[in-house]
Parts: C-alpha cells; structure tokens; sequence
C-alpha cells in the first residue's frame, strides 16, 4: 500500500482497543485473518518511495488534537475494511484530511469509507466471518448502539483471550465512544501486516 499517515488514539485508548482487536477467535481458520495492528485513522497514504521529510511537511503546523466520535460498527466486502467503527465525519477530521492531501498534492484520495478505524482484517476466503463476529460483539454487549452513536466496551474477553502473555482484564464496564487523536504516525504499509512499521510519530498540540 505504501507510506500511510495514521491518526492515532492516546496510549491508554490504544491499550483499550488493542485489548479487542488483538483477540483471535478459535473460528479464525487463515493465517492472514484477525492480523494484528494498531488503532488508526487513515488520513493518507502515498507510494513508499515518498520522503518521510515530505510526509511529516504535510501535516499543518501546530495541529490541534483531534476528536474522533464513532457513530457505528459494520462490517464490509474489503478485507482492510473487514470490520470497522465509522467515524462521524466532522469538520476537524474533514479538513486536517484535506490540508494533507493537499499538502501532498493528492487531488483525489483514495479513503473508502473516510473516516473510519478498521477493528479487525478478516481474508476474503472467510469473508462470513466478519458477520459473525460483528454479530457476536453485539450480542455479548462489546458492541452498544446509543442515540448519539456507538460504545465499545472493552473490558472481558468475549472472544477468548488476547494474544501476549500477562494480558489482563481491563475495568468492567470501560466503554469508548470514540478517542482523542493526539499524533499522527508515518507507516510503511507495503507487505504482509504484521510487518508494517512506523516510521515517524509527530504529536500534535492541545
């Protein structure tokens, strides 16, 4: 895919959402479903021969943080995209986008779905599963429709346990509604995706 631009949740939300999204349920039958990565927005992404120095030009000067509220969880027929949170598209998220890609000189970019943050790849070959496990999440409360949009509750291990040793449980009844984007990160996204790399991290401001 080339060299992404991730905006990036806080640490402590990462952690929350890693706790879901590294979880690979015994149904999982390819290698390359359930892989793991990092919680992310996508905000660009540009042929992996583009100067880092280039990319980190591209994000606006003293960028304020930025909020990112989830509206809901579906699932779709790309596996980068298997299952994911849409993000309401606000005027913050929509114009840091814009500045960037202008920035970079990406008259059209190529953001399905824009914003969103993908919560797990599942192979094309299993392309049922993501329904199931959408439909699981659901079911066992990860997953909380509310009127002004979703909860996604991280604390148990519906699923089974996350990947690591050591890993425990987080606080019963620890939900997010969305997270604080407080950097952006400069991946390498070519090859499998247990291999992608960040290359740079640029924090943005308060």
């Amino acid at each position: 895919m080339g060299l992404s631009l991730w905006l990036v949740p806080t640490a402590e939300q990462s952690a929350k959402l890693v706790w879901i999204m590294h979880i690979r349920p015994p149904t999982a039958k390819m290698s390359n479903s359930y892989t793991r990565f990092h919680p992310h927005i996508t905000l660009a992404t540009v042929p992996s021969t583009t100067p880092v120095e280039e990319l980190v030009a591209a994000i606006p000067s003293r960028q304020p943080k930025v909020k990112a509220d989830f509206s809901d969880v579906v699932v779709s027929d790309a596996y980068f995209r298997s299952v994911l949170a849409i993000v309401k598209p606000s005027p913050t998220i929509m114009s840091l986008r814009t500045k960037i890609n202008e920035n970079l000189k990406i008259r059209s970019p190529q953001s399905p779905m824009f914003p969103h943050m993908s919560i797990y790849y599942i192979d094309d070959a299993e392309a049922e599963e993501r329904k199931r496990v959408l439909q699981e999440l659901k079911e066992n409360g990860t997953v909380v429709q509310t009127e002004d949009g979703v909860q996604i509750h991280t604390s148990g291990g519906p699923l089974g346990v996350p990947t690591g040793s050591g890993t425990r449980p987080l606080p019963h009844g620890d939900a997010l509604q969305g997270f604080d984007g407080v950097e952006i990160w400069i991946a390498y996204c070519d090859g499998p995706v247990e291999t992608w790399t960040v290359l740079e991290k640029v924090e943005l401001v308060q």
